[in-house]
Parts: C-alpha cells; sequence; structure tokens
C-alpha cells in the first residue's frame, strides 16, 4: 500500500431525496388531530440503513435478520425553528449521543424499523437532544418547548411512509417490550418509555394491543396520517482529500522492529498532541484510526471537537475467524464460559466477531474501522460490522476492490491510496515523498490517505506546510463526513 499513484473516477451532481412538513402543510395536522403546541416545521430522511443496535433489535424483536428490511427514519427541525439555538448543539457528542444528524443541522429524533410484507415493525424512537437536554445547559427549556411533540412527528413520519408503500399495518413496541431490549448499561425511565411508546402511540391512533406490539390498522388509521411529500435536492460533489492518521504506539513493530517499537511507545502521545496542534491550526478535521489497546488514552488527548475516532483493529494482532478461548490454559475459565454463552446467540446467527466485540467493549460509538495492514480478516463482514454498529470500512484500495467510496450493503467502504510506510521502510526522502503525494491529491477527485504515529518523526516536522499545500488543492473531510454524504445520497 506504500506506492503513491493517482486514478480518476468521474464527478458531478448528486440527487437527495426527503420529505418536509411546513408552511402550507402544517394546518393539515391540526385537521388530522394534532395540537399545536406538538408541532414544528421539520423534515424527514428516510434511508435502508441500520441505525445504532438496529440488526440487533430486528432479530431480538422480530426476528429480522437481512439488513436489506431494516431502514432508519431522521427527523430534523427547520431551519427557521432552530434559529436562536447554537448550531454546534446539533453536533455536540455529548447531547446527541447517538450521532445520527449525518452532518445535517437541526436533528432532533431517529426511529429504526423493519418492512416484512405488508407490515412495518418499530424498533426503537430516541430523541437525544430531548432526552439529554439537562446537558445543553442553558438551551435545556427551549429545547423542551420546541420538541416536545417529537414522538407524534417520528410516528407520523413512520406511518406515512407505511401507507405510500402500501403497507396493511405497523407493529409499534409497548413500552414494557421497548425496556426489555433496551441497553442493560444504560439508566431505565419506565415513564419516559411509556410516554414514547404507549401515549404517543395511543392518543394519536386507533391502536390494538397484541402481546409485546401496538398494532395500528393504515386504513382504518388514515385519517390521522398526514402524508409527507416526498422532495429532492441537487449537491454537488467536490474534490475531497481524507486525512487519516493510524495511532498504534509501537504495536504494529512488536516483532518485527522491537527497538524502533519501544521508540514508538514512548514517543506517540506527543506526536499525537502536535499532528491535533497543527490541525487546529489550519481548522483541518482528520481521521484518527487508533488500536483499541491505546483508544482511551489517545481519545483524551485529541482535543479537536471536529476529528472523527474510528478503530484500527482492538490490538493490531492479525487474526483470522474466530477461535474459542483456551478454558484449560486460563485462570478465569468461569468467566469465559459465562461469555461463549452469551455470545452463543451471535454466533449461531452468523453475527459475532470477537475482534468487533472487543472494539465495543472499549468504545460504542465510533463508526469506522481500519484493520491492520490493510488485511481483511475472515470475519469481517459487512453484515458484521452493521451488526456492532460501524457505519464505515477503510482499508487500501486494492483490499477493498473499489477506487472511491462506496455503499456496501450496509456500510461504506473508503479506499485509502497511500500511506507513510516507505518513509520508514524505503527510506524515501521526505521530499520525494511529498511530490508524489501532492501530485496524488491534485489529479484525484477524492482521495484518502493515512499517516502513522510511529513514523512521525519523518513527517511532522513538516506537517504545518504540507497542510497549507492540501487546503489549496480541495476540502479536507474525516471519513465520518464521507460516510455521511453517501448515505443520504441513497434517502428515499
Amino acid at each position: 500500500m506504500s506506492a503513491i499513484a493517482s486514478f480518476s473516477v468521474p464527478t458531478g451532481e448528486t440527487i437527495r431525496s426527503y420529505r418536509e412538513a411546513e408552511g402550507e402543510l402544517l394546518p393539515q395536522f391540526i385537521e388530522a388531530g394534532y395540537r399545536e403546541r406538538h408541532l414544528f416545521p421539520h423534515r424527514v430522511v428516510l434511508m435502508q440503513k441500520c441505525g445504532p443496535d438496529a440488526l440487533k433489535l430486528a432479530r431480538n424483536m422480530c426476528g429480522v435478520r437481512n439488513v436489506e428490511d431494516i431502514w432508519l427514519a431522521v427527523l430534523q427541525a427547520g431551519s427557521e425553528v432552530v434559529r436562536d439555538l447554537p448550531p454546534e448543539l446539533f453536533f455536540d457528542d455529548d447531547v446527541v449521543w447517538h450521532r445520527q444528524h449525518f452532518g445535517q443541522p437541526g436533528h432532533v429524533a431517529y426511529a429504526t424499523f423493519a418492512v416484512q410484507g405488508d407490515t412495518l415493525y418499530g424498533f426503537n424512537y430516541v430523541s437525544d437532544i430531548v432526552q439529554r437536554q439537562a446537558r445543553a445547559g442553558r438551551h435545556r427549556t427551549r429545547i423542551n418547548k420546541l420538541f416536545r411533540g417529537w414522538p407524534y412527528l417520528l410516528l407520523n413520519a413512520i406511518m406515512s411512509f407505511a401507507a405510500e408503500q402500501g403497507l396493511t399495518a405497523v407493529h409499534s413496541p409497548t413500552a414494557e417490550f421497548a425496556i426489555a431490549h433496551a441497553d442493560p448499561a444504560r439508566p431505565i425511565e419506565p415513564a419516559m418509555f411509556q410516554r414514547i411508546y404507549d401515549l404517543s402511540v395511543t392518543r394519536r391512533y386507533e391502536a390494538e394491543r397484541s402481546g409485546d406490539w401496538w398494532t395500528i390498522d393504515i386504513a382504518r388509521n388514515r385519517p390521522r396520517i398526514v402524508c409527507l411529500p416526498r422532495k429532492t435536492e441537487r449537491w454537488s460533489e467536490q474534490k475531497t482529500i481524507c486525512v487519516c492518521h493510524d495511532i498504534e504506539g509501537g504495536l504494529g513493530h512488536l516483532t518485527i522492529d522491537p527497538v524502533f517499537a519501544e521508540r514508538a511507545d514512548a514517543t506517540w502521545p506527543t506526536s499525537l498532541r502536535t499532528m491535533v496542534a497543527w490541525e487546529g491550526k489550519h481548522d483541518v478535521a482528520a481521521t484518527y484510526c487508533v488500536v483499541g489497546k491505546i483508544f482511551q488514552q489517545a481519545k483524551a488527548l485529541i482535543d479537536n471537537s471536529a476529528a472523527a475516532m474510528a478503530f484500527h483493529s482492538s490490538d493490531h494482532v492479525d487474526r483470522v475467524g474466530y477461535r474459542l478461548p483456551s478454558l484449560f490454559n486460563r485462570l478465569s475459565a468461569l468467566k469465559s464460559l459465562r461469555k461463549i454463552s452469551a455470545n452463543f446467540r451471535e454466533r449461531r446467527a452468523g453475527h459475532y466477531s470477537a475482534e468487533l466485540d472487543r472494539c465495543r467493549r472499549i468504545d460504542y460509538r465510533a463508526r469506522g474501522y481500519r484493520p491492520p495492514r490493510s488485511r481483511l480478516a475472515g470475519d469481517l463482514t459487512m453484515g458484521r460490522l452493521a451488526y456492532y454498529n460501524f457505519d464505515w470500512l477503510s482499508s487500501s484500495r486494492g483490499s477493498l476492490g473499489v477506487d472511491r467510496p462506496t455503499i456496501d450493503g450496509p456500510i461504506v467502504k473508503i479506499p485509502t491510496l497511500f500511506d507513510d510506510f516507505g518513509l520508514y521502510k524505503t527510506a524515501t526522502p521526505y521530499g520525494e515523498w511529498e511530490r508524489a503525494a501532492l501530485q496524488a491529491v491534485e489529479h484525484a477527485p477524492f482521495i484518502a490517505f493515512s499517516l502513522h504515529d510511529c513514523y512521525a518523526d519523518y513527517w511532522l516536522p513538516h506537517y504545518d506546510r504540507f497542510l497549507t499545500r492540501l487546503k489549496d488543492l480541495g476540502t479536507l473531510k474525516t471519513l465520518d463526513q464521507v460516510a455521511d454524504e453517501l448515505f443520504l445520497t441513497r434517502a428515499d
């Protein structure tokens, strides 16, 4: 992957679809029985995509295992509604915990659901900005007043979609059922679940309880549904440059160059701080792919809020497939047995990945994965990545088989064209490397490349000038942003 070459792909305009409710459409909500205090101009983006925990919920709640059956609905407030709120509030990781804003302003809520035959099954309805408004400081009262009606508008978006698709019924989980499948690691507020999953449904629709579900007949409830018209907008693709950093300390050289590994272990935090400082000076957002063993330490050092963090594996050890732990060679045999039992269903369903499971035990929200040395292990499938809430996979273009970012089922594949390995391995002079790098960037409509912390001595002294030159050649984005933009292009 160290060779630098250019490639050419077409550019142009992309069509994005969305549903909108504002202006003349809002009176229809009043006619359908909505209260005015629950309404605000909004946009809904619908896409075939696995939202947070969607594949796990789909399997456990109604037996759906096909990622192509799963949908995500994103509710966004209109620009005039949020103009007195700071734009950065809608991208604050502490407030918008699930990061389902897709880089768009005004994110209010999201829902995941699946379509099976003529029936739609809802799984979870979440509004981080409302449910976590206590973290929004002085804006919490305004948030509550503006967006209190989010469950009704989100449910209407789902019902509108079901009616448009010619479905006959929507099954929405009861609060009790939703609680049973909520993440046990997070505190449960039964009253909140009842408001969202029981009262919001039964107050708006003629719904009958059937076991764990509220069944809403589409035909019977048609007068209560406000169908949202489908609209489109054109989006011009820009020349995109993605600077990625593989942060691994000495873990990538433990067996091949122990002396180098020891030095890299000692210097990587300082190198990382310097990278962040230069990027902050240039207002550049990079993507940091960090080995799990040092993930939390690196996270504390990356104080650039625009940067993206991803996994560069859990421990930088090459593996193929999954092997059961040896019970006889471990003192923690009982603990291993419990872990095997807990993951039995995942393995049986073909979702389980020991590597991805290790990553998620370290951090639950990092959206991307980049394998060491661009070697795709046997259990690193698109379905497993989606099951563990990953949105993108980055690797060399040879390993991915694509020249530009591409959606493969539920995952965006993002190829990297070159890295800095030659500076270390073949002692390529920095000036020669930089000239080739800038030439490749200049000729490619999209390019992503990787710089390692362990090789920082070769390139970091020149990083200030290098960033200046990159900014003259195109728009610098993170891999999170690239994935967001691509997902939006397949919105229905």
